[in-house]
């Protein structure tokens, strides 16, 4: 059972967290000198900017500051103080919030510490120029950082994806503004780290895709099947012939969270059962999931481009369809 001091701070921390509270409120509640009252403060998105400059004086501990540095209102004023803090852990916070102006950005980036350029590294609002100095330093990891940072222009990335060190390569080819042609660069790498994470990459061209599914190595070929933008046909193939069960079981699970609507707009672009799985072209996608037991969804498919022919909801899939497919045979078999 609570005793009634603890009864009024469980009150005051519901009261700092909730939305509906108004600054006044607020206000009160940051000069209590408490530290889960005021870090429930500082995390309340009704929080205005003077509450946090009140709250930041009136601050229990680096973790109030550090929930400050983090509030998507905190003014510029205020990221100021807060980047000359002694304590590392604030001005890493300030590093990391995604509202901090460049220029203080900037100035970080020149810290003493790892940790606070580090986070300066991963932020998205870090400018070219702000990355261009981290991507000097001497800290492969930092590289890294700065090449897998979704901001990081172009030309920086290509210079980082010829680093000595295969981990600042990996950034890079984690990228999602990684363009088509650094991708297939780095999916040549002799470091297969580099190389799974072009394969789990959203922006990798299907092409490269495709050349994965011969990759030796299962944990790459377990990272195509993971890539939301690998093409089912291939996912399918996975799951049918793939020599590493654990790359065939996520495969099949994979297409069997697929719903109805995924399998109607997959026919609608062009997906037939008669087609050849990607990758395994002497295999149709429908021997292919009859081969992985996945007898529903070929069923599915099936009855969904029985519905687009018959009663002409897709002329494109109408047009891409010469019939049943040999697989289909089988089941009716």
């Amino acid at each position: 059972m609570l005793s009634p001091k603890q009864q009024i701070r469980k009150q005051q921390i519901l009261m700092a967290s909730d939305i509906n509270t108004d600054a006044e409120d607020l206000y009160s509640l940051s000069q209590v000198d408490h530290e889960d009252v005021q870090v429930a403060v500082a995390k309340n998105a009704s929080t205005t900017p003077d509450v946090l400059m009140a709250l930041n004086k009136a601050a229990y501990s680096t973790t109030v500051l550090e929930a400050i540095a983090l509030h998507p209102h905190c003014p510029t004023q205020l990221f100021e103080v807060l980047s000359r803090n002694q304590h590392i852990r604030v001005r890493k916070a300030v590093g990391t919030a995604r509202k901090c102006p460049e220029s203080i950005l900037h100035f970080l980036a020149h810290d003493e510490d790892i940790q606070v350029i580090s986070a300066i590294a991963k932020n998205p609002s870090a400018t070219p120029a702000t990355l261009s100095i981290l991507a000097a330093n001497k800290s492969s990891s930092l590289r890294s950082s700065v090449g897998a940072n979704i901001s990081c222009p172009i030309e920086l990335q290509k210079k980082l994806a010829n680093d000595d060190e295969w981990w600042v390569r990996h950034g890079v080819a984690a990228n999602q503004s990684c363009p088509p042609d650094l991708l297939s660069q780095l999916a040549n790498d002799s470091m297969g780290t580099v190389r799974y994470s072009c394969a789990g990459n959203p922006a990798c061209p299907t092409h490269i895709l495709v050349r994965f599914y011969a990759e030796p190595d299962k944990s790459i070929r377990l990272a195509v099947a993971n890539n939301a933008s690998t093409p089912v046909g291939l996912v399918i193939a996975l799951a049918s012939n793939d020599v590493s069960e654990e790359v065939r079981k996520r495969a099949v699970e994979i297409i069997t969270t697929k719903t109805a609507d995924d399998w109607v707009q997959a026919i609608n672009n062009g997906l037939t059962l008669s087609q050849a799985c990607e990758g395994s072209p002497g295999l149709t996608l429908g021997d292919a999931l009859l081969s992985a037991g996945l007898t529903d969804i070929f069923q599915s498919i099936q009855s969904t481009e029985l519905a687009f022919r018959i009663e002409g909801y897709s002329d494109k899939a109408n047009a891409s369809l010469p019939g049943p497919s040999n697989a289909a045979n089988k089941l009716w078999m």
